[in-house]
């Protein structure tokens, strides 16, 4: 068994889904840079990330174009294609995930941080004509 951390890009929107025993499952591609130091040539590996449970449910959040770190159980599965190649392709079932969200704008909606007030300008105590020492 191969444990692996990985860090890439995600390829498209996960898929959601249910086991048989009704737990959450998530789906991914991950897009993972595999260029070699000092090469000229960009490489790209693909592997497909399954998500059971808690891990699902923050996966299912994310969408085609965000940052995430995986950590769990890597396979490799060898095919032949339509076209007579053979294939090779890997598989990552995740242990953790760690969301890289970038800055910019989203269509899905985020949820909000928990603990902190919605108005940070509104939130700590009232001050009223208080003389500071200093």
């Amino acid at each position: 068994m191969i444990h692996a951390s990985i860090y890439g890009r995600l390829a498209k929107d996960p898929q959601e889904r249910t086991t048989a025993t009704g737990k959450p499952m998530t789906i991914a591609t991950l897009a993972v840079d595999a260029t070699p130091n000092n090469s000229d040539t960009e490489e790209t590996v693909w592997v497909s990330v399954l998500t059971f449970g808690k891990q699902a449910e923050i996966l299912a959040r994310h969408q085609k174009g965000e940052m995430i770190a995986v950590t769990g159980r890597l396979t490799q599965s060898r095919w032949t294609g339509k076209d007579g190649q053979e294939r090779t392709g890997f598989s990552l079932v995740a242990d953790a995930l760690v969301s890289c969200r970038t800055v910019r704008p989203s269509r899905k909606a985020k949820p909000k941080a928990q603990g902190y007030p919605e108005d940070f300008g509104n939130s700590g105590p009232e001050f009223e004509d208080d003389e500071l020492p200093f």
